[in-house]
């Protein structure tokens, strides 16, 4: 008798899906919910992972003058430029390197100053301006302080392209 007893009282062997289903709790729209934000974050983590949301590389621009060579290294997504040139001669100190950008039409806008490099290195000006609507970018020798308008000749420029 105990024998039967046994085999009446004893749940039929489930499959492993049917347990895992079994053991979720009676009050299923949390389950659900939860099991839910699960998969969400794993998709976005994987979207992120695989670079979707990546930021446009820099784009480089060509500047020359006489003597000097350099790069304008534009970087889109902060709206910043850094200018950096090599081959321009030092200064005395009443005088600057002014850099304007210079629209298709109208006056230039002064947006930076060239600093020297440490031991005669090249000289480099951070640009803090978009250059949307503007054809080139030049340097010109100034005052100490820089000017109103460009006052002497470019010694570099270099043409800014799709703008």
């Amino acid at each position: 008798m105990a024998q039967v007893y046994a085999e009446a009282t004893a749940s039929p062997r489930l499959s492993w899906w049917r347990r895992v289903i079994a053991s979720i709790p009676a009050n299923r729209a949390f389950t659900v919910v939860g099991a839910l934000a699960v998969v969400a974050a794993i998709a976005f983590g994987v979207w992120g992972a695989t670079g979707r949301n990546a930021l446009p590389a820099p784009v480089a621009y060509t500047v020359s003058g006489t003597t000097a060579t350099g790069e304008l290294a534009v970087d889109a997504s902060t709206k910043q430029a850094v200018l950096t040139v090599k081959g321009l001669a030092p200064l005395p100190r009443t005088e600057v390197y002014e850099v304007w950008l210079i629209p298709p039409q109208g006056a230039p806008k002064g947006v930076a100053f060239l600093s020297p490099g440490l031991n005669g290195g090249g000289w480099t000006a951070v640009v803090q301006a978009s250059l949307a609507g503007f054809k080139s970018i030049a340097a010109t020798v100034e005052p100490v302080g820089g000017s109103p308008t460009p006052s002497n000749t470019e010694v570099l420029s270099g043409q800014l392209a799709g703008s």
